[in-house]
């Protein structure tokens, strides 16, 4: 069916489907969601398993070697990663890409059930996740209240706000840090217990007893039934101070308040979390999977604003809003693209000097956009960085089919033609030429669909998107542009343009010269080749570029041991210096908060953490990284403790593929691969660019140890678990149960009414089963000692990692190369390995894997252009544009100076197919004037300079829509930059070479026919 001929010849139905088609586009971009990312697949589960009071060391025989042993079984596991912390082990599965999750998660639960049954008591059921970028919080916020103490504003934190954003809908959970934790602590008068003859053994058997509510059966009367429940609970202070007791000397009733204080306490004293200097509860906000952050946020957003309303004393800030940060640059990269899109029209201006054909490109581009959402709201494709960043790099592409088929109707009305004539023949000599460049160009991107990986799902939706796009182009291009043309083209039109008339007269002489010196304009263009090839990869590589997201952390970190209060001391310091720098925000210092998400880690009181909020980068001259340079070289100077200073990216990319460079050490012995860590480290160290390293290793908080006697444990008539656990209650406590008041569980605790100390410690007594006390000193040896942080294993081996901080300007591609250097020249001693890991390990497979695509990518290409041509020969020609369009790509990364990414990378392949397109229209063309009886080089000659001018504008509107995005000038843009830069210098050089490069290889593969006959017969005749 010709699509054009029917679209001129039923313009009321061609008109129709248009409207339908922007009818169904609009439903469908008010529907689609928005998110900062694709959905990425993690097939990762995570296991963490406590043992309370268990060393590193015994963690990890006790436990995590067990654990492994029994998940290597599970099927698909490719790598089990494993820490080893004081009284708890977390382990991280990973599996392969493709895995059923919840078939996978079946199988991990029931391997787990069955070696807890093998574990000690102590050994808690493990907790277990599907890891999922999902799970990080999305928002952020810290919450005060005037005129109300930290008590007060954490009741209402948990009674009203908590609960109320808790049942917005999509939000999973609301995690409160710097609240006041509750208890109530029994501190019994240990001198009035012994004149009542009250033992602490009776004094926790009573309170236990007396907290109780028990269904006792039921009852029957007439023909009734009534059960019967017993309640006893206590719910107040009142009740525990009112429980009583019967004084065993004294033989009378006693109440607990006579011989013992009962405290509502707060146990999380230890707990430092100031906004801007301001005592304030932090919180964060996970969404359930399946919902769009946006949404979610928003809606967050109108539940704290009619908070706000009911409560006028509670102020709210805002750390973190992912919502904001993807509106910013979902907005951004939109507005880049629609200032392509203008820029795209301008230039289509400047080449036709005529309003009738730019209007009709012009409309054509917002309907093709309109078109494509369509395609991805139906394929739940969400709007997100990735994706727009596609529809920005194909509005370029748009107009290419839309220039190329209205150009040549344009050119034929110039000739005379009907308007319904020229558009009719026009649009069908052009079809087979656009239908083959449309398809080559989504092709290159079929393979990345098919690809696996956390590269995959991020770049899976620019592929489609792209593709989408094109095809509605093409789609468009023969139907809605014939249509319009035939009606509001001029009669009197006029192709001269003064610039292209001299443009082709220049060009000409050019292309005539390069014929005769065909071996020297193919010397020239494999020497530049070559050039820009050692050149780029001279310069580098990275995973993905830097985002300017305005958030640095600052760790401060102290000598092991150190106590909160030092610690919070040294953290005031450097808040208080932050408060002088003008482009600071927000300052979130917090002392004593987890160590991991989703509470996995454990409490730190010898390290602070501060989160700085930049304003605005509109409103300030630095960047966030340039501004962490400068606070790392000025804070350092103003504490002993050691300042880490690191750029936050809200994007998540850091986490999920790790620090800049680092190095993986494994083996059996801990002071084996300590010493190897500390060479390599201190190796690293005179990398230039490395601006510090550090080992996984860290020696632990000093130690008490208990060392019991057997011997003297086993004459006294007690066990070594007794011991154990009278320390613990001496130390920390009883908890006896918990009380509910006011709706709310609180733990009930019996305290020691004496401090332990490092010199009291061996004198707690035990009371042995012959009636004797004994202190601890005579059962067991105490030993002051310090450990190990935690143990990490990979794959069931022992691991400790060097992690470098690299200096801006930089990249990892060039300190990995130093690093594998230096590995390979190492004496590693044998049983141990050093590998590379972290974003260089990253880079290395992302780039594997793209490059596959991109062969396959060019495969497809060559046989789609084989079969337009139906012929072996020409595809073979016009691929030869491909290392020119990689030159320029080349060139253009050194010109910026960035290094080679991802996004460059998927770039070069978009290049692939786009670059080809030119060559395709040329050699087409070519072919049609020989098939009329033109010579090769005459052919050559009229086809070059008729073929100028299409392909001068579709490769100006490409590059000019690409500009915004490549200079950045919008936040949160930055990850699109390589793209951008790659493909526009990939077509600069691509399509001035192409005009030169292909008529030039054409003339030497292609002979005219006469020419060839008269060789033969000329040698026949000779014979």
């Amino acid at each position: 069916m010709n699509l054009s001929k029917f679209s001129v010849k039923r313009p009321v139905t061609t008109f129709m489907i248009i409207l339908i088609i922007i009818l169904l586009g609009f439903v469908s971009f008010t529907n689609i969601q928005t998110d900062l990312f694709p959905s990425i697949n993690l097939p990762i589960a995570a296991v963490s398993i406590r043992y309370p009071g268990a060393s590193p060391e015994e963690v990890e025989n006790i436990v995590t070697k067990n654990v492994e042993n029994a998940l290597v079984t599970v099927s698909n596991v490719e790598e089990i990663s494993s820490t080893s912390s004081e009284g708890s082990a977390l382990l991280i599965i990973e599996f392969n890409q493709g895995t059923d999750m919840d078939g996978a998660m079946l199988e991990l639960n029931e391997s787990l059930d069955l070696v807890m049954s093998y574990l000690p008591d102590d050994v808690s059921n493990p907790l277990i996740i599907q890891f999922d970028p999902n799970m990080l919080p999305i928002m952020s916020y810290s919450i005060t209240m005037d005129g109300h103490d930290m008590w007060e504003t954490t009741n209402w934190m948990d009674d009203v706000f908590s609960t109320r954003i808790e049942s917005v809908e999509g939000v999973a959970s609301v995690n409160v840090s710097g609240g006041i934790i509750k208890e109530i602590q029994i501190t019994p008068d240990m001198e009035k217990m012994a004149e009542l003859g009250i033992t602490s053994q009776m004094l926790s058997q009573i309170l236990i007893a007396n907290n109780v509510n028990l269904p006792s059966g039921s009852v029957s009367e007439d023909t009734i039934d009534y059960s019967v429940r017993t309640l006893g609970s206590i719910t107040s202070i009142e009740e525990i101070s009112d429980v009583t007791f019967v004084s065993p000397t004294l033989h009378i009733p006693v109440k607990l308040a006579d011989f013992a204080s009962i405290d509502f306490v707060n146990t999380n004293t230890k707990s430092y979390n100031k906004v801007n200097g301001v005592d304030a509860l932090t919180i964060s906000i996970q969404k359930q999977s399946g919902y769009n952050t946006t949404e979610v946020a928003h809606r967050v957003e109108d539940e704290i604003a009619k908070i706000l309303d009911d409560y006028p004393a509670v102020t709210v800030t805002t750390i973190f809003d992912q919502s904001d940060y993807i509106d910013q640059m979902v907005g951004n990269v939109s507005l880049s693209a629609l200032i392509g899109a203008i820029l795209a029209v301008l230039i289509l201006y400047i080449f036709l000097k005529d309003i009738r054909p730019t209007f009709i490109v012009g409309i054509a581009i917002p309907i093709s956009v309109i078109a494509t959402f369509v395609l991805l709201y139906f394929s739940n494709i969400t709007l997100n960085v990735v994706s727009m960043g596609g529809l920005a790099l194909g509005i370029g592409m748009f107009v290419d089919n839309s220039i190329v088929v209205l150009e040549n109707i344009y050119r034929l009305r110039s000739e005379g033609m009907s308007k319904k004539q020229a558009a009719i023949i026009g649009s069908k000599n052009i079809t087979g030429a656009i239908v083959a460049s449309t398809l080559t160009t989504i092709s290159v991107f079929l393979p990345v669909v098919f690809l696996q990986g956390m590269t995959a799902d991020i770049f899976k939706d620019m592929a489609l998107t792209i593709a989408f796009s094109l095809s509605t182009s093409l789609f468009i291009a023969l139907t809605f542009v014939p249509m319009i043309s035939s009606k509001i083209l001029k009669k009197d039109v006029s192709t001269h343009h003064k610039f292209l008339d001299r443009m082709k007269k220049a060009y000409t002489r050019v292309l005539t010269w390069s014929l005769k010196r065909r071996a020297v304009v193919l010397f020239l263009a494999l020497s530049i080749f070559a050039g820009s090839v050692y050149g780029v990869l001279d310069m580098g590589t990275e995973y993905f570029p830097p985002t300017d997201e305005g958030q640095v952390s600052i760790s401060v970190i102290m000598e092991k041991g150190t106590s909160y209060a030092n610690t919070v001391d040294e953290v005031k310091i450097i808040e208080q210096a932050l408060k002088d720098y003008d482009d600071i925000d927000i300052i979130n210092a917090t002392v004593g908060g987890s160590s991991f998400f989703m509470n996995f880690g454990a409490s730190s009181f010898d390290s602070g953490s501060i989160t700085v909020n930049l304003v605005s980068s509109e409103d300030r001259e630095k960047t966030t990284l340039e501004f962490a340079d400068m606070l790392r070289e000025d804070l350092q100077s103003l504490t002993q403790a050691e300042i880490v200073v690191n750029v936050v990216e809200q994007n998540g990319m850091a986490m999920m593929t790790g620090s800049g460079v680092s190095v993986e050490i494994l083996g059996s012995d801990l002071k084996v691969l300590e010493m190897i860590a500390n060479d390599i480290r201190d190796q690293a160290l005179t990398i230039e660019g490395v601006l510090d390293a550090e080992t996984s290793l860290e020696k632990g908080s000093p130690e008490l140890v208990v060392l019991p006697d057997n011997t003297k444990v086993a004459m006294s008539g007690l066990t070594t678990y007794q011991i154990a656990k009278q320390v613990s209650t001496v130390i920390q406590g009883s908890r006896l149960s918990s009380v509910r008041i006011d709706n709310e569980d609180i733990t009930l605790r019996l305290m020691n009414p004496e401090e332990i100390t490092k010199e009291t410690l061996g004198d707690i007594e035990f009371n042995t089963p012959y009636g004797t006390i004994v202190a601890l000193k005579d059962l067991a040896e105490i030993k002051e000692q310090v450990g190990y942080t935690s143990i990490s294993r990979k794959n069931q081996t022992r691991l400790l990692t060097v992690s470098t901080t690299i200096e801006e300007g930089y990249d990892t591609g060039t300190i990995g190369d130093e690093m594998n250097a230096i590995i390979d020249d190492y004496d590693i001693p044998e049983g141990y390995q050093i590998n590379l890991s972290g974003e260089a390990e990253e880079t290395a497979a992302a780039f594997k894997d793209l490059l596959f695509a991109m062969i396959i990518g060019v495969v497809l290409v060559y046989m789609i252009m084989a079969a337009q041509f139906e012929s072996l020969k020409h595809p073979f020609i016009i691929l030869f544009s491909v290392p020119l369009a990689f030159t320029g790509a080349f060139l253009a990364l050194l010109v910026v100076g960035s290094p080679l990414s991802v996004p460059a990378f998927l770039g070069m392949i978009m290049l692939t197919g786009i670059v080809v397109n030119n060559g395709i229209i040329l050699v087409d063309y070519i072919n049609r004037l020989r098939r009329d009886g033109n010579s090769v080089k005459n052919a050559i000659l009229i086809a070059g300079p008729v073929r100028l001018r299409p392909i001068l504008m579709t490769s100006t509107t490409t590059i000019l829509a690409l500009v915004p995005l490549s200079l950045g000038i919008a936040e949160g843009t930055e990850m699109l930059i390589p793209l951008a830069v790659t493909v526009i210098g990939g077509l600069l050089f691509s399509t001035t070479l192409t005009l030169i490069i292909i008529p030039v290889l054409y003339s030497l593969f292609n002979k005219d026919k006469k020419k060839s006959k008269n060789k033969k017969k000329g040698k026949r005749n000779e014979k």
